[in-house]
């Protein structure tokens, strides 16, 4: 079965497509190809960047997204396993080291105050799929390298899994607009269905307020709506 197509752009993202297109037509109406830039339109609306689209993956789709990793993208599986149990964006994940993040004995992640959007210490709890992934993963460290993602020829962090997310979404039919930072939607509208605490959800993702994290209970209830409909 296809993956949810109700993923739309953001707000933010769709104004960042409108400043694009605005800065390629003030080009043309420079170059005298166009009269005016339309893009300055008045009927030209920007959209509330607040008013961001939750989009997550049920969890059929995420053992397909699993089950759709093969050899070539191996490296992507424990990625896209901590991206889901933990909430953290990929910015942050590319960070982690091993003495200074990871306390396999008290099964936690710490992100520092220098790792976060937020710029505010975060500790997050190993699941006990993340603590087994872990442990395997140290087992196989090399030797001087302190990054837990690394890329093997380079020795540093991944800088760019674009090719290989693109790849496998495809194999696993999601929906193309899913971003790798939407799995931290996952992560958090799983919380919300567990009916854990709002409070909880902001630590955990490291939101600067709550209003940010109430975006969440919004979704939860457009869900329930549209079940409901399906009821007709």
């Amino acid at each position: 079965m296809p993956g949810n197509k109700a993923a739309l752009r953001s707000g933010a993202t769709i104004n960042r497509d409108l400043a694009i297109l605005s800065k390629i037509f003030a080009y043309a109406v420079e170059k005298e190809y166009i009269s005016r830039n339309p893009a300055i339109n008045k009927k030209v609306k920007r959209c509330t960047e607040s008013d961001e689209i939750i989009r997550y993956l049920t969890e059929e789709e995420e053992e397909r997204l699993i089950e759709a990793i093969t050899e070539e993208y191996y490296y992507m599986k424990s990625i896209i396993i901590t991206l889901m149990h933990t909430g953290i964006r990929f910015g942050e994940l590319r960070q982690l080291r091993w003495k200074e993040n990871m306390d396999l004995r008290n099964e936690y992640i710490t992100l520092t105050k220098t790792m976060t959007k937020s710029k505010k210490k975060r500790t997050i709890p190993m699941t006990p799929v993340l603590i087994e992934l872990f442990k395997e993963l140290h087992k196989k460290r090399i030797v001087g390298i302190e990054y837990v993602f690394f890329n093997p020829k380079t020795l540093k962090p991944y800088n760019n899994v674009r090719k290989a997310w693109i790849t496998l979404k495809k194999r696993a039919e999601i929906d193309l607009d899913f971003r790798i930072h939407d799995l931290r939607h996952s992560f958090a509208t799983k919380l919300m269905d567990k009916n854990v605490n709002l409070g909880i959800i902001r630590e955990l993702l490291g939101h600067s307020s709550l209003n940010v994290t109430q975006k969440y209970a919004h979704a939860k209830k457009e869900s329930v709506r549209a079940a409901i409909l399906l009821v007709q």
